[in-house]
């Protein structure tokens, strides 16, 4: 049986291009997706780390506001290095400071999965009024000059000895 004509000619040179053209687009668009999403999960590695080192200091800031003796003078503090924020706060930096200004300290340098260095860095601030209100503001950034933060936080703090003023 003859083939026709038309059966045995193929694809044109035209109809070649066209398909290799739509897939180069296609693998070009799929890398480009993964290397997205690749960088997107690294930064999300990062900032949960970041999160992570912050929530154990604050642990920590708990267990000693915990800690913090009952004293009944603190309780009718009339200027701020009297309340209880000054005493958590002088707890925490292991020195009595006597400033009212916010105390930063680096705490500490940790070192993420990919082995990049990182500061945290805290900063302790007494509220206005009531002085038992000590306010705790974290940031995580690498150790490179003018990098910009990770990851940053703030809280306010109690000692459990306040609940226990009447």
């Amino acid at each position: 049986m003859p083939q026709s004509a038309r059966s045995i000619e193929g694809f044109t040179l035209m109809e070649v291009l066209v398909s290799i053209l739509v897939a180069t687009a296609f693998v070009g668009l799929s890398l480009q997706g993964v290397l997205t999403a690749t960088l997107l999960q690294a930064k999300a590695l990062r900032q949960t780390e970041a999160l992570n080192w912050i929530q154990d200091d604050l642990a920590t800031v708990r267990w000693q506001a915990a800690q913090l003796a009952f004293d009944r003078t603190r309780c009718q503090a009339t200027t701020a290095d009297r309340g209880f924020a000054d005493a958590l706060r002088d707890r925490l930096a292991q020195a009595d400071i006597t400033s009212t200004a916010p105390y930063q300290e680096p705490l500490q340098v940790k070192r993420n999965a990919s082995g990049q260095e990182f500061e945290l860095l805290r900063t302790l601030s007494i509220a206005n009024h009531p002085y038992h209100v000590l306010g705790i503001q974290y940031q995580v950034r690498p150790r490179t000059v003018g990098a910009l933060s990770v990851a940053s936080f703030y809280s306010e703090v109690l000692a459990d000895a306040v609940f226990q003023c009447a």
